[in-house]
């Protein structure tokens, strides 16, 4: 095999920790990099297909206006959806949605509502109608000298920030000061500075957020506020109103030419904030002040300019982003997806914390985009200890969808499957053995095994949707749990019921466009012979291989691959890990190779792309060359050609064919290239 290898030209990459990079051409980029990937994750170095996001319920339908979430009773996410409110409660895996009491009736075609947490309360408005406060138990509308109307709010150091329109910013009463609570919601302190009740931006503001601070105080800095082609800084970090007027620079402007498409793209991160500027690109407060000392300002984004040259920035507006598990999620590629609506077709993931050890950090890196669904807005919590986020979605019909994204797992998991019509019953008992639970309801059901229904319950290990395993009487069935100790659910009022959505798991698709090489050698001519790709943690996949050679911009297919890989046995349900299965299942290599010498594998630098539907670890690969005999490499005058001709190279070998209708002035009705009446495909005619 050595001397077999010797012929080659070889190129290996062995580790990805550069991540994606777009701002350059292929060819120029850092041997760790890809020239662009789609749905992986490159946290540790390797190639791995991303966690998978789950589906948890189905939203209302209409309107998706504003989304939060409220900490009192244990937490629940808050969304505004054409005018009505509504809370979810969390659980692993059941999320109940609730309605709430309006006092008024609120505009259903508000564009955008904002909400803000402060101590004990969430405040809701749409910049139109008199603010509403909730509690928690009770929605109310403010009082005349509570919170204004406005749009952007921020909360910090005890105060209630206001964006009460035409570049106005409005601060409330100090927090603490009411023996009753809700000091905070007031708005009576409107003297400060040199006179007048708010503080004046030199245009619209389209966001704010206060930057976080590690002094060991209140974790809050100064009030940054964002406009569309500016920044200012309020230092908002001191909190007693009558010392404003005595700080010299308590409103300076810090970055001049550069602000924000919107106040939901603006994220806090550890120490620093995380915002899209006005041309769409993504900024970092200390890096852009390190910047500004210089000429020139580069974004973080410039290595994924692939999309962020692309969007629409008049749409941006809408676009959310959040910080989660140390990476940045920001929803790119906007379009109108549903009556008007702005969703999201991308995520841009930057990882933060792509490696570390002993207190040692790489720097961020981009993990090229993530799709799978068009994202309207997102969240990120920490809910009973744990961080979680959630994304809305909408489709093409107008349905609303809350996922969540979970890294650990390997499908995107959607409630596109129906079972049964629903068939409830009473549960009059459920006691478990092991990881068995025995459900008996109050009269004989109809369930069968391989039924899937949902137990609903106050003990999280019983409820949720379960697959029937076993029927031991006609009033029971069985059913598989986390081991509970042998301990009856103590909960009352349990029902279960047969039918409504249930998990599909899905396939993700990545696509992962390797750097251009040379293999070595840039001014000769070869020919593509071999691409080894050593895989690991692969379960179902395939996956298909892609090449090019210099600036062709047609990629050709090579060859395609299956593989299946056992994970369990017959003495256990749970997952092996990969170094305990057998020999034919670890990491292994996969040679595609060929004899072809045809013109399209033939040139000087090559590319390869691979697109792969299911889970998978790439290690690191490895591209094979010939260096064609015979060559001159040195300029030759007699043979520089006398006539050049152009070479008509076809951008894709699929032929598109297609008729556009033209409006006949004279006849009054649409015709085809023949000047015949235009009929389209099922058959209508389109008239005059």
């Amino acid at each position: 095999m050595a001397s077999d290898l010797q012929k080659y030209n070889i190129d290996r990459q062995s580790t990805f920790q550069g991540g994606a990079n777009t701002a350059f051409d292929p060819d120029l980029i850092e041997p760790n990099q890809l020239a662009w990937s789609k749905n992986i994750d490159l946290r540790g170095g390797k190639i791995r297909t991303r966690g998978g996001f789950v589906e948890r319920t189905l939203l209302p339908f209409g309107r998706v206006q504003g989304i939060d979430y409220f900490t009192v009773n244990n937490g629940r996410i808050m969304l505004s959806i054409s005018g009505k409110l509504y809370e979810i409660d969390l659980g692993l895996e059941e999320f109940v949605v609730s309605e709430l009491n309006l006092p008024t009736v609120r505009n259903d075609e508000t564009e955008q509502v904002f909400m803000q947490e402060t101590s004990g309360f969430m405040v809701i408005q749409d910049g139109e109608a008199t603010p509403m406060i909730y509690d928690g138990s009770t929605v109310r509308l403010a009082e005349s000298n509570e919170v204004p109307v406005g749009q952007h709010m921020a909360y910090g150091n005890g105060r209630l920030w206001v964006n009460t329109g035409k570049g106005r910013v409005e601060a409330g009463d100090i927090a603490g000061t009411d023996i009753n609570g809700g000091s905070e919601l007031k708005f009576t302190e409107n003297i400060y500075l040199l006179g007048g009740g708010y503080f004046a931006m030199p245009g619209d503001v389209l966001g704010m957020s206060f930057m976080p601070s590690n002094d060991g105080t209140t974790g809050y800095g100064p009030l940054l506020i964002f406009g569309r082609d500016y920044s200012i800084a309020l230092r908002a970090d001191i909190a007693q109103r009558n010392e404003w007027s005595n700080v010299e620079g308590f409103q300076s402007v810090i970055f001049p030419q550069i602000g924000t498409t919107g106040h939901f793209s603006i994220v806090r991160a550890n120490s620093d904030l995380l915002w899209r500027d006005h041309r769409g690109d993504i900024r970092e407060v200390r890096q852009a002040s390190a910047d500004y000392e210089n000429a020139g300002s580069t974004p973080l984004s410039r290595e994924a300019s692939r999309i962020t040259d692309r969007e629409s920035e008049d749409i941006l507006l809408f676009a959310h982003s959040i910080y989660h598990d140390s990476r940045m999620f920001a929803a790119a590629s906007p379009y109108f997806v549903y009556q008007n609506q702005v969703g999201s077709k991308d995520l841009l993931v930057q990882d933060f914390s792509p490696l570390g050890s002993r207190g040692q950090k790489a720097p961020p890196i981009f993990n090229g985009e993530w799709e799978g669904m068009t994202v309207t807005h997102a969240v990120n919590i920490r809910h009973e200890g744990k961080d979680r986020a959630f994304f809305v979605s909408k489709d093409a019909t107008g349905n609303n969808r809350l996922w969540e994204y979970r890294e650990e797992e390997r499908f995107d998991i959607s409630l596109d499957g129906i079972s049964d019509p629903l068939e409830e019953f009473d549960v009059t008992s459920i006691t478990s053995s092991g990881t068995t639970a025995t459900a008996t309801t109050s009269e004989d059901n109809t369930y069968s095994v391989g039924n899937i229904v949902t137990v609903s319950s106050d003990e999280e290990t019983f409820s949720g949707v379960q697959e029937i395993t076993a029927k031991p009487a006609p009033n029971q069935f069985e059913y598989t749990i986390e081991d509970f100790g042998n301990q009856p659910d103590p909960s009352t009022g349990i029902t279960v019921a047969k039918g409504g959505p249930i998990p599909v798991k899905n396939k993700i698709r990545s696509e992962i466009e390797f750097r251009k090489t040379a293999l070595g050698s840039p001014d000769m001519k070869k020919v593509l012979r071999r691409f080894d790709v050593f895989v690991s943690e692969v379960e179902d996949v395939e996956a298909t291989i892609y090449y090019r050679a210099d600036h062709d911009p047609q990629w050709y297919k090579w060859d395609s691959w299956q593989f299946c890989t056992k994970v369990t046995d017959g003495s256990t349900a749970d997952p092996h890990v990969f170094q305990e299965l057998s020999e034919g299942q670890h990491p292994q290599v996969k040679p595609f190779t060929s004899q072809n010498e045809g013109a399209s594998m033939v040139g000087y630098e090559f590319q390869i792309k691979m697109i792969i539907d299911g889970h998978i670890k790439i290690d690191k690969v490895a591209t094979y060359a010939e260096v064609l005999p015979n060559q001159d490499v040195y300029a030759n005058e007699s043979r520089r050609p006398s006539n050049p001709e152009c070479v008509n190279k076809p951008v894709t070998p699929v032929e598109l064919h297609y008729e556009i209708p033209v409006y006949n002035i004279i006849n009054g009705n649409y015709v085809d290239q023949n000047g015949d009446s235009y009929v389209d495909e099922i058959g209508d005619d389109y008239g005059g």
